[in-house]
């Protein structure tokens, strides 16, 4: 079982009349990437200052292996930092920006060589090692960016926003990247996001914010197919929801009434009969062999090809708009006004309070 690294108790912090953050509480374990991920103004890149030493916390601790270092200045913690600018310097060549933190340590040339040469092996800037970051695509200033911050070898790497500036094709080059240098490191980060995308295909763990608190904390699978409120469903992802009323309560399962008709779903929480409710379920978990319960009829409204599937729009004889996903094969000859029928299963039904 991996160690816990780092640590944060009952952090709180306000500006002024503002609470940024309302009492955060979680673990990193050493050699994950964990994120943290939550719409602008969530307290994301509040709490990434609090733990790097930019900004103190008004109540609650900061434990980095072990040690308490909530108060102890940014410069003595060892930690790296990544940012959306990259904060190269131009008059640099990539080589020299790379050495540039060992430098100031004033370690041993031979040292320093063997080091910068390892690290743009790991990063795969060694063709560009002469260059100068304005001579280089968006993609390598972050490679050269990430290498200037391990070399040091900081006890934990923190991330914030760093692939918001590059276009669709370098992100989807540069979250491999990472995944590929946090092995080859063992470095452990934590990452700061709004885009799900990156979070999802990126983190080990990651933890969904909102308004100053932690909604949920988990993998991706257990965010995305088992969230614990209505905020972390809807914005983890694509979630279909249909306003309902608890019908009747079961062994092991519950029946609502929708606009759509009664719906099945497997479900632990507590639930009263004629409580209000929502029903939710995913794009993905729909079935066009239609199962037993749960059968949904609707019209096809838009159509659009993702990667590797067809994402389908419908609209449902309620008036609902639904979105579903089916196979290339069965996708491609569906078309704007046909009609469509699936179902889902009850274990991919999502019931919340309405």
């Amino acid at each position: 079982m991996n160690n816990v690294l780092l640590s944060l108790e009952n952090v709180r912090k306000r500006f002024e009349a503002n609470t940024v953050l309302n009492g955060i509480s979680l673990q990193v374990l050493s050699g994950e990437i964990f994120f943290l991920l939550g719409p602008s103004g969530c307290g994301k890149t509040t709490l990434l200052r609090v733990i790097a030493g930019f900004c103190q916390p008004d109540a609650g601790r900061v434990i980095l292996d072990g040690e308490d270092i909530t108060f102890r200045p940014a410069w003595e913690r060892h930690i790296g930092l990544v940012f959306q600018n990259y904060a190269l310097w131009p008059h640099l060549t990539v080589w020299e920006n790379v050495a540039y933190g060992l430098k100031l340590r004033r370690l041993p040339g031979k040292f320093i060589q063997e080091r910068v040469e390892e690290m743009l092996k790991i990063t795969k800037l060694s063709p560009q090692k002469n260059l100068y970051p304005p001579q280089l695509s968006g993609g390598q200033q972050q490679r050269v960016a990430l290498a200037r911050s391990l070399i040091v070898r900081p006890r934990l790497l923190l991330l914030d926003e760093p692939l918001s500036n590059l276009d669709a094709k370098f992100r989807e080059e540069m979250r491999q990247e990472i995944k590929n240098i946090q092995k080859a490191t063992g470095v452990t980060m934590v990452y700061v996001t709004h885009d799900q995308r990156e979070a999802l295909t990126m983190a080990h763990r990651l933890a969904v914010m909102n308004t100053g608190e932690i909604s949920q904390i988990g993998s991706p699978w257990h965010l995305y197919f088992s969230p614990e409120n209505r905020f972390v469903a809807d914005f983890v992802g694509v979630m279909n929801f249909l306003p309902g009323r608890v019908f009747a309560i079961r062994a092991g399962d519950i029946q609502v009434e929708t606009p759509e008709g009664l719906l099945v779903a497997e479900v632990s929480r507590n639930f009263t009969v004629a409580q209000p409710v929502e029903v939710a379920f995913r794009p993905e978990s729909v079935s066009f062999r239609p199962g037993q319960v749960n059968i949904f009829r609707a019209t096809i409204a838009e159509t659009e090809m993702g990667e590797g599937v067809i994402k389908v729009t419908a609209l449902t004889p309620g008036g609902h708009r639904l979105f579903v996903n089916c196979s290339l094969e069965y996708g491609r000859r569906l078309e704007w006004g046909d009609q469509i029928v699936f179902s889902v299963p009850p274990n991919r039904v999502l019931v919340f309070p309405g």
